[in-house]
């Protein structure tokens, strides 16, 4: 996860940029907590990252494209199985999708199947979840409402002290580097598509309560982390 976050904000920017983005993952306790337990939301932070860069890869055309769009095909995939909230990921990730379709005004056919096989292992194994969903969810005990409270806590609950002093220490070695190094210009910014799907995985927390209370009947934050 921490090498998926790095490489897609490296592609863009410089070495001290994607190192203050990894240092949120790296450093963070409430990723940590999971990696430690072999916790399927720890599965679910990789392949979200895998997914992340086979996409940018993908969508960025050029030698390999076949490979990266099949990285992203199993990524989602493999997310799915894991834990079936991994559809919000891809969800993130089909938001940044429709967004380079309505600014190159053209389907990128490869990338919607290969998004589109997460939907395919979803309803694989929707029989066994329906099942369980049905047995558990009545006395599910992280039953949520969707209120501004429950999102609220979603967020803090992730938004641990070691995230904020990972992403804070981050920051500022990331500053020092850009003020004393002299910028490239030759470097591609961030097109939109690519803010869209990050702005997509920010708003995470709040797609999660909503599937939550409207859809599976339970929600706990570390669903979306």
């Amino acid at each position: 996860a921490a090498a998926c976050v790095y490489a897609f904000v490296r592609r863009r920017r410089g070495p001290a940029e994607a190192w203050a983005a990894m240092a949120a993952v790296t450093l963070s306790d409430v990723v940590w907590l999971f990696f430690q337990e072999a916790r399927p939301y720890a599965l679910m932070c990789g392949f979200a990252g895998a997914m992340l860069v086979c996409w940018q890869r993908a969508t960025d055309g050029g030698r390999g494209r076949t490979g990266w769009v099949v990285g992203l095909g199993l990524a989602a995939v493999f997310g799915v199985l894991s834990h079936y909230y991994f559809v919000l990921p891809v969800a993130a990730v089909a938001v940044g999708e429709a967004m380079r379709v309505r600014t190159r005004r053209r389907v990128d056919w490869p990338v919607l199947v290969a998004l589109a096989a997460a939907g395919v292992a979803l309803a694989a194994c929707y029989p066994l979840w329906a099942e369980a969903r049905r047995a558990y969810a009545p006395g599910f005990w992280a039953k949520t409402s969707f209120t501004p409270r429950a999102v609220m806590n979603s967020y803090l609950a992730l938004c641990t002290v070691g995230f904020a002093v990972a992403a804070a220490g981050g920051l500022v070695a990331a500053g020092v580097a850009r003020a004393v190094r002299r910028p490239r210009d030759d470097r591609p910014p961030f097109p939109p598509w690519e803010w869209a799907a990050v702005a997509a995985f920010a708003l995470l927390p709040v797609a999660g309560v909503f599937a939550g209370a409207t859809v599976t009947g339970g929600f706990h934050s570390r669903y979306v982390v």
